[in-house]
């Protein structure tokens, strides 16, 4: 393979890697700001866990394909702004439970939406964030350097044994 063959290489990976990392650098962005949002205009009340629903879900493919997970998702009494009481059920389950029933615990809620109610330290809609932003600029960053520093190299070393051919 002669270098112009590689460089071409490089640069066909790195348009490959860039497009491939670009959606999910894009969905990273929509969930950072989409938690953000959330976070800036949700009101903090004070509830109590009255329920602990247990869900049993079986995988159905991959490497774990059989096997069975137990999720918890707590379920919240609270009084809105207007004193309105409200019993939700978490929208994010984990695999242990993050509370006990008869816990006080601190709830945000986006105004007129009592459905929307998490728990205050729920770090659950910040990982989509941080998990698809990752993957965007780990590919982004890989896509790049094939685009402009390979080629870069390959020019150079090109550069390199052509002078030391015609100075012995």
């Amino acid at each position: 393979m002669n270098a112009t063959t590689g460089a071409q290489l490089a640069k066909i990976f790195g348009i490959l890697f860039s497009l491939g990392g670009a959606p999910f650098l894009i969905l990273g962005l929509v969930f950072f700001f989409k938690a953000r949002s959330f976070e800036s205009n949700a009101i903090a009340v004070r509830g109590t866990v009255v329920e602990m629903v247990e869900e049993k879900k079986t995988e159905e493919h991959g490497i774990n394909e059989g096997t069975t997970q137990t999720y918890y998702y707590p379920v919240f009494a609270f009084a809105d702004e207007k004193g309105t009481m409200h019993r939700v059920k978490s929208s994010i389950g984990t695999g242990s439970a993050p509370a006990r029933v008869g816990d006080a615990v601190d709830l945000r809620y986006l105004p007129g939406d009592a459905e929307s109610a998490q728990m205050a330290d729920s770090s659950g809609m910040w990982i989509f964030a941080g998990v698809f932003g990752f993957f965007g600029i780990f590919f982004d960053s890989i896509g790049l350097m094939m685009l402009i520093v390979v080629p870069r190299l390959i020019r150079k070393s090109e550069k390199a044994a052509a002078a030391a051919a015609t100075n012995p």
